[in-house]
């Protein structure tokens, strides 16, 4: 199967690169010194050849949002879309630049006031490229599922692609603009016929979604030039515009497309369209990638991308690791404790981990007092029903998380004597938790050694996160010398954040101390279900056997499959 993800993003990226050197200049200007023809220095910015702009930055923020958590999450894009702006992170030398004024706007309201719904821009001038340019990934995310064979709609597809869109550019036009390009990538990508049969189809789609709605009519009218393709490619250039407009930029994109017959002649022929060429190029790559391959892109303006290696590691995952998951930690039933505020955040957060490979998951609500209510019983039974209906190949099991500290013991042992606290499915196993803050090991040994006492296995969750209670691994030994499990969190194998906590993961992966593994889910906004990155490390870390023994065969006892 292709990697639509390369095809698509690199020739995103190419594109941008491509145009970088001439953006800013009119059509006479880039006519007076020369057509582009390969990779260049200089422009504006007086970049090295390679330099893509702040349009790759933001689709490749977008891309690893949605490859971390394997849905499309608006306020985790917009957090990344911070971490460019502020921290230089998605760009090809640690510094934003070329950064668009609508974008900057959205970005820096949101940091004030962390509410994705309302920091885009509204209103007639809130029609910019700034969104387009950057929708791509979240064509792909839907273009992929379907390809999976995992259950999605058109609607959601379009909902998520104007949900990103009005991050920065809240306008029915500007939404538009993105959903048309999700029509024509997905025939780009997975359609029949040539290059302009498969846009045409794509765009009658889209056009016929939506006129369905009368309010999206007099917004449809004004890509009129897009419903007849072949008229379009017959359109002479001086009257094809390469503005910062939407609806300028994605005619002149399609214009490029289906005006040429290879990847390297479409991506010529819109930059040199000149103005906004460094996103006309990046808007007519994506598509051009889709169709062409990443492998009909000239291996010379390859070699100088910026990069290269890196955007073509972002690009190669999938979903699904090679081998299926098994997620004993995840608070996912909703309303009981700090994880999950409803249903649909349930399933949503179900959906993102099935299609990160997830075959079965266990739900492991904080035993906090909450606990023992019809509330959980009810919502326990519910997320059954539905996942039998939607995914009837996901295993299900409940527990509770313990949290252990010497007063709480009597307590503890009780409540799992008496069934009003679950082990992990009916096991003797019991999933337990300590204080982050700092505990005193011999607190722990003490907890431990009594629940053992009492006939219960403990399984240390996150057991990477007491590095305040740790004297060394020496304690992690010691547990599990005492027959105890150790769980590790997959995020803490990619986390950025803690150097440290990473470094300790993979310690104890190399001693093979880990029996399980999990995501510690708690709501798609915080603590998602991260999967993938980390299987991806878990797997370059330790031998594909151990790989799936802790991933997978371990927990399949758990419940039972």
């Amino acid at each position: 199967m292709r990697n639509i993800w390369l095809d698509g993003m690199m020739g995103l990226v190419v594109g941008d690169a491509l145009g970088n050197p001439v953006q800013f200049m009119s059509r006479d200007e880039v006519r007076t010194r020369g057509p582009v023809t390969d990779m260049e220095a200089g422009g504006v910015f007086e970049t090295p050849a390679g330099t893509w702009t702040d349009d790759s930055s933001m689709a490749l923020a977008t891309l690893d949002s949605i490859r971390e958590i394997g849905a499309v999450v608006p306020e985790d894009i917009m957090l990344n879309f911070v971490s460019w702006l502020c921290n230089g992170k998605y760009t090809p030398f640690g510094k934003a630049f070329d950064e668009g004024v609508t974008c900057v706007s959205a970005i820096r309201k949101f940091r004030q006031k962390p509410d994705w719904k309302t920091c885009g821009k509204t209103g007639e001038y809130a029609n910019g490229n700034g969104a387009l340019m950057r929708i791509l990934p979240v064509c792909l995310h839907f273009i992929e599922k379907e390809r999976l064979g995992d259950p999605v709609t058109v609607e959601e597809a379009v909902e998520a692609v104007h949900q990103v869109t009005l991050l920065t550019h809240n306008h029915r036009r500007a939404m538009m603009a993105g959903g048309l390009y999700y029509f024509m990538a997905r025939e780009a990508a997975a359609g029949t016929g040539s290059l302009l049969e498969r846009l045409q189809k794509g765009l009658d789609t889209g056009f016929a979604y939506y006129k369905q709605d009368a309010a999206n009519l007099a917004e449809a009218a004004r890509f009129g030039r897009l419903s007849d393709l072949s008229a379009l490619s017959r359109v002479p250039e001086e009257e094809i515009r390469s503005s910062g407009y939407v609806v300028d930029t994605l005619e002149a994109a399609v214009w490029s497309l289906v005006g040429t017959a290879s990847f390297r002649d479409c991506l010529t022929r819109a930059v040199n369209l000149g103005d906004d060429a460094d996103t006309v190029g990046a808007v007519a790559g994506g598509l051009a990638g889709l169709f062409y391959g990443c492998e009909a892109i000239p291996e010379e303006w390859l070699r100088s991308l910026q990069k290269r290696d890196w955007i073509e590691n972002m690009c190669s995952w999938n979903y699904q690791s090679s081998i299926p998951v098994i997620d004993i930690h995840a608070h996912l039933i909703p309303g009981v404790d700090d994880g999950s505020t409803d249903m649909q955040m349930t399933m949503e957060m179900i959906g993102s981990a099935y299609r990160q490979g997830v075959r079965g998951i266990l739900c492991t609500p904080h035993d906090d007092g909450l606990f023992h209510t019809d509330e959980l019983r009810d919502g326990w039974n519910e997320i059954q029903r539905m996942c039998a209906e939607k995914y009837p190949d996901l295993s299900l099991g409940l527990g509770c998380e313990m949290f252990l500290s010497p007063e709480f013991m009597d307590d503890c042992i009780e409540e799992l004597r008496s069934g009003s606290a679950f082990s992990l499915n009916g096991t003797k196993y019991v999933l337990v938790e300590f204080s982050q803050k700092g505990q005193p090991f011999e607190e722990i040994r003490n907890c431990v050694l009594r629940l053992k006492e009492a006939g219960w296995i403990p399984v240390i969750a996150h057991a990477e996160r007491y590095e305040k209670s740790y004297r060394s691994i020496e304690d992690v030994r010691w547990l599990k010398e005492q027959g105890c499990r150790i769980q590790v969190n997959l995020y803490s194998l990619e986390a950025d954040d803690s150097p440290e906590r990473k470094a300790f993961t993979k310690q104890m992966l190399r001693e093979k101390l880990v029996d399980f593994t999990g995501t510690d889910a708690h709501r798609m906004n915080h603590r998602p279900p991260k999967i993938a990155n980390g299987m991806r490390v878990l797997m370059e870390s330790v031998d594909p056997e151990y790989a799936r023994k802790i991933a997978y065969q371990n927990a399949r006892d758990l419940l039972g499959m």
